[in-house]
């Protein structure tokens, strides 16, 4: 039997709302799938490498895994 995942509750915000905190996010509007991207506090601007990522909505920070 496997164990149940744990559920974890996150409220959207659009990408020109800063960041509150650093951490990993989940970014919306780039694909059907969400990315999980790297961001600093204060971030409105979200890149991967050199590459300027076109999402419109973000939901983070995720919480630690343990």
């Amino acid at each position: 039997m496997t164990a149940a995942l744990p559920r974890i509750e996150l409220q959207t915000k659009p990408v020109a709302v800063p960041t509150a905190a650093a951490g990993w996010y989940l970014c919306y509007g780039y694909g059907m799938k969400p990315l999980v991207l790297y961001a600093s506090k204060g971030q409105t601007v979200w890149r991967e490498g050199a590459r300027l990522i076109p999402i419109t909505h973000y939901a983070g920070p995720l919480p630690e895994g343990k």
